[in-house]
């Protein structure tokens, strides 16, 4: 259920005193953000002092040594600042809209920090930041080729280091990489999205493995995967020395075709503005990438795999 009731959480980091200093965090939860602040639940009740807690997956408010409120951060459906008598004086708090039981959309949480535009970026960046096809190509159609082959690459993969983004587009240093994303990508992000995409993060968990992945580029936000697309005709031929592929495409040139071997899967896609393709294919023997042909002739394209350990019988 994404609304849950305040649990308590017991940790091994302690105040001098005894009591719990932060609240208890799940397996593979990391915190992005904390400050002290105030909050309230309802517009008839005081403040009352709190640390405010963003992780990965929940936004937490905390009272030593309990927490007092949480909500996943799935559930979160809109964050407003507004204006109210807060600690003496007229100040910005946030609104946070979220799933309650039985009541979706109508739960709130009202909370203020001192950096409450940071809080409300990095909020919206965990919760409510998504992207699709159509956001992705609004913002390829900004960028030259080394652009959008970071784009794509980190959309697909979710994060990378900057040795995996350089090799990517051939870059001559990383530092022409460390430009590409402060000042074209995230600019351009800025404008189509409201919010900077890329960040570095020096240890952040993989929200599908929950692997520890330090010192990499991460694209913030949900990303929507590209699916098969299941009336597309795909024909697999497995032949002495080969394996030949030919399936329907549309609207594409050979260029525009990029092919990723990861075992015995072979993924077929393109990104070309206005276009996209992602097919991942079985394969019933080993192949490899070397000396392979591929063909498009009315709108079918003809690929043509050596299995692995094959000699080239042409």
């Amino acid at each position: 259920m994404p609304y849950r009731q305040p649990v308590r959480r017991p940790r091994k980091t302690r105040l001098g005193h005894g009591r719990l200093d932060e609240p208890g965090l799940e397996k593979g939860e990391h915190i992005l953000l904390k400050d002290q602040g105030v909050y309230r639940r309802n517009t008839r009740s005081g403040w009352r002092p709190v640390q405010s807690f963003l992780t990965d997956r929940r936004f937490i408010l905390f009272q030593r040594p309990r927490t007092v409120f949480e909500v996943a951060l799935e559930a979160v459906r809109t964050l407003d600042m507004e204006r109210h008598y807060c600690v003496l004086k007229i100040r910005d708090v946030l609104c946070i809209a979220f799933d309650a039981p039985a009541s979706p959309g109508k739960g709130k949480v009202w909370f203020a920090v001192n950096n409450m535009a940071g809080w409300k970026k990095a909020i919206f960046q965990a919760a409510l930041l998504k992207f699709d096809v159509n956001i992705l190509q609004e913002m390829a159609a900004q960028l030259d080729a080394d652009g959008q082959a970071l784009l794509w690459f980190l959309w697909e993969k979710g994060h990378a280091r900057i040795t995996e983004l350089a090799r990517v587009i051939d870059a001559p240093t990383h530092m022409h990489v460390l430009l590409l994303i402060k000042e074209t990508l995230n600019p351009i992000a800025e404008k189509v999205v409201g919010c900077p995409i890329f960040s570095f993060e020096r240890a952040r968990a993989d929200p599908e493995t929950g692997e520890k992945i330090l010192f990499s580029w991460w694209m913030l936000g949900r990303r929507e995967k590209l699916v098969s697309h299941e009336g597309r005709f795909i024909e697999v031929f497995d032949e002495d020395a080969r394996i030949q592929i030919i399936m329907e495409v549309k609207g594409l040139e050979p260029g525009d075709i990029r092919l990723d071997l990861a075992g015995d899967r072979l993924t077929i896609r393109s990104h070309k503005v206005g276009v996209s393709l992602r097919e991942i294919i079985q394969l019933s023997a080993p192949v490899t990438l070397n000396n392979h042909t591929l063909t498009l002739n009315n709108n079918l394209l003809d690929l043509r795999l050596l299995k692995a350990g094959a000699e080239d019988e042409v």
